[in-house]
């Protein structure tokens, strides 16, 4: 277990690399800083891992309310503790993942001691197919049950199945006013911006931390839709 201080808050994470790699791309390269003018947004943090974008939003915005979906229970525990310890409110955990369709799964995650769970999926083998998992079971639940109303930001880090659960919500995404989806090889890229485009979102490319006009769609990156 890994404990550290960043700016005003304590946290607790899994593994001291993978948190400054997710620490960097949140909080220094501001992968999930949208322009927004409301001060109390709405936004949904699917893929929560142990909080850090959820802080993130918290400090830009702290009168937000932030719906936070982690299925992993281990993490799932860190993240609770790093919203209690940091008195954070205006926050509600979900312990549940988001998929097209409901019910109890296999979620794979990384079982050695370096525990690098921000890989975990629905994917046997990880967003690549060639990582080491085991699974274990969570309770899934279509996204499109939590859209009822205008959403500011939707941040979607799933692995590798965020094409299959934009498809379930697609009826929907006209209440989201910006979305942020981590896109992962493998993932039909074409349709997958198809869909946003379609959706009514101009698009942009965060890759290695910059802005790209043509994203190498052999490596991860995030593409961000606004209205």
């Amino acid at each position: 277990m890994f404990t550290t201080n960043l700016y005003k808050y304590h946290i607790t994470s899994t593994n001291s690399q993978e948190y400054h790699i997710l620490k960097n791309e949140i909080f220094n390269n501001r992968i999930y800083d949208f322009p927004i003018q409301s001060s109390t947004p709405k936004i949904l943090d699917v893929g929560a891992h142990v909080g850090l974008a959820t802080l993130f939003f918290k400090r830009e915005f702290p009168d937000s309310q932030i719906t936070a979906f982690e299925p992993n229970p281990k993490l799932f525990s860190i993240l609770e503790e790093n919203i209690f310890v940091n008195k954070i409110e205006g926050v509600t955990l979900l312990n549940i993942g988001v998929d097209s369709t409901p019910g109890e799964k296999d979620f794979h995650t990384d079982p050695t001691e370096d525990a690098w769970l921000s890989t975990g999926g629905l994917k046997h083998g990880g967003w690549n197919a060639n990582t080491l998992t085991s699974p274990i079971k969570i309770v899934t639940e279509p996204l499109s049950k939590y859209i009822e109303t205008e959403f500011d930001i939707l941040k979607l880090d799933i692995e590798g199945n965020e094409l299959n659960v934009l498809n379930e919500v697609s009826s929907k995404l006209s209440l989201i006013k910006n979305i942020a989806v981590e896109y992962h090889p493998g993932t039909n890229f074409t349709k997958l911006e198809r869909l946003l485009k379609t959706s009514g979102f101009k698009l942009n490319y965060i890759q290695d931390g910059k802005p790209v006009l043509n994203p190498d769609t052999k490596k991860l990156l995030v593409i961000r839709g606004t209205r």
